[in-house]
């Protein structure tokens, strides 16, 4: 990732990604997971939260240029707030087809350009006390590999608050 304390422009093929991106067509990075056990909406945001210094580019948005000339370029959101970015969602039946309908219109929506591209909806109500996870990455914020690197960087527990992505 480039240097994120100044405003800094997107690379082509990020910049790409964002103009080729139409209704019907987002272009963004998704997993489906199942945990066991429940997971309070609360407890997930404190812990999304304690890790967002981990990846500051979480906390930047995209500003198109005027006219579109140039490259859009990232800034920090002034109004960032986590819960933009946390959502939950309860199944009324739990089923594995309900779960998937959830995660097919969830990921089937582009996400707001006026906040930081990223998002996560937990799912209650899935049978067999489990919590299901749908997360999504716009792909102008990372590519797969890197989305993998951020994901872990984001909810390894095992990491230290200070730990960086890419550092030992």
């Amino acid at each position: 990732m480039a240097d994120v304390q100044s405003r800094d422009s997107l690379s082509f093929g990020d910049a790409l990604f964002l103009y080729l991106e139409r209704e019907g067509m987002p272009l963004h990075i998704a997993s489906v997971s199942v945990f066991e056990g429940k997971i309070p909406l609360q407890r997930f945001s404190r812990f999304i939260a304690s890790r967002l210094s981990l990846v500051p580019r979480y906390r930047q948005r995209v500003v198109i240029p005027p006219l579109n000339l140039g490259l859009p370029s990232w800034e920090y959101d002034p109004d960032f707030n986590l819960r933009n970015h946390i959502r939950e969602v309860t199944l009324k039946h739990g089923s594995r087809a309900e779960f998937q309908g959830v995660a097919a219109a969830v990921l089937s929506v582009a996400m707001e350009r006026q906040r930081p591209l990223w998002d996560f909806t937990l799912v209650h109500g899935l049978q067999g006390e489990r919590t299901g996870l749908i997360t999504r990455v716009h792909h102008s914020l990372a590519d797969g590999l890197a989305g993998i690197g951020l994901m872990n960087s984001l909810l390894d527990s095992n990491l230290p608050a200070t730990h960086t992505p890419g550092s030992k």
